[in-house]
């Protein structure tokens, strides 16, 4: 028997996908008007399968005239790339902004554009791009909807985006996970339809342990489905199951190599690491420390070439003050006590 809980892509078909049902609502009642929407999620949220059935039903919830089309942008490496297949999707050839302004005429379209942040990543969809998609987009006969992980006016180290007025035309669309309900909805329906059903307390324990999330959810379903069928499930596997696939991807992420200081320790050094401070005391003083040494020597030599024992005595003076200042800057910190 097949684990309905198995998917873990864009959910494909009708009957696979559940919930979001306000936010459906309120997409559709701006495509209606031709308004284009920002749908905004984190990871593996959802956005994918969201955007897919807005293509895959949206002929028919928003009635006739309109054609929907999904467009998964992260294949697309340029804006030449992205013309050809949206003008290919609508039926027509060619590979420019004018081709597309052709196969949109005298239609309403919806084009639904997947990981669209690749787009801002990609030195090859310039600021023409957005510039030109903004303008078709504000003909009443194409509305965009765009999945990005950032909402757009936020995307970071993108100034093609950021400095064109593109990103002004969408309403944005927040999506969050299920609400309860719909959680509750997903796992009786799909347990039910693969024959093992989950009942009431197996549904709010999954609920308790994975959240609304539904890759989370979905993931830690598919294990107690399993489990089911071979006689009961002990919900403590489970679990363990669950948290082994899903922590690599919880997990904060690792800072990265270039922010870390490197540990100079001796090997086999029990002293802890150094922080900022000493390091930064170092680099302070240290052309001082330079300084002093060699005006401390000069000194020492000028007036004992003199017989001179004032300017010998001030010579030891200096020489004392440059011992202080190097043993202030090269003191290793106090570490914490144990």
């Amino acid at each position: 028997m097949d684990n309905p809980f198995y998917e873990r892509g864009t959910i494909k078909t009708r009957d696979g996908f559940f919930g979001r049902r306000t936010e459906l609502a309120r997409t559709f009642d701006q495509l209606r008007v031709m308004q284009s929407v920002s749908v905004v999620g984190e990871r593996r949220i959802g956005k994918s399968s969201f955007l897919y059935h807005l293509a895959l039903t949206g002929a028919e919830r928003l009635g006739k005239g309109y054609t929907c089309r999904y467009l998964d942008m992260q294949g697309v490496t340029s804006g030449r790339e992205f013309f050809e297949q949206a003008v290919e999707q609508l039926g027509g050839s060619g590979d420019t902004h004018r081709d597309l302004a052709r196969a949109i005429a005298g239609k309403k379209v919806v084009l639904c554009l997947d990981e669209f942040e690749n787009t801002a990543d990609s030195a090859d969809f310039g600021a023409d791009f957005f510039n030109v998609l903004r303008s078709l987009a504000q003909t009443g006969k194409l509305a965009l909807v765009v999945a990005t992980q950032t909402p757009l006016p936020e995307l970071s180290h993108r100034s093609t985006v950021r400095t064109s007025p593109f990103y002004n035309i969408f309403v944005p669309l927040p999506l969050e996970s299920f609400t309860e309900d719909e959680a509750r909805e997903m796992l009786a329906a799909l347990s039910a339809r693969g024959g093992r059903p989950f009942d009431n307390d197996e549904i709010e324990w999954a609920i308790k342990v994975a959240g609304t999330h539904p890759w989370r959810l979905q993931v830690l379903a598919c294990h107690l489905f399993a489990a089911k069928g071979r006689g009961a499930p002990d919900q403590d596997e489970v679990e363990r199951r669950y948290r082994e696939e899903t922590q690599p991807l919880e997990r904060p992420p690792r800072r990265p190599p270039e922010c870390e200081e490197p540990d100079v320790r001796p090997r086999g050094s029990n002293l802890p690491p150094e922080n900022g401070e000493p390091a930064d005391r170092r680099q302070r003083l240290s052309p001082v420390v330079a300084i002093l040494t060699a005006v401390t020597a000069f000194s020492f030599f000028f007036f004992a070439s003199l017989s001179n024992v004032y300017g010998i005595y001030l010579a030891l003076a200096l020489a004392a003050i440059t011992l202080g200042l190097t043993v202030y800057a090269f003191w290793p910190a106090s570490g914490g006590g144990s």
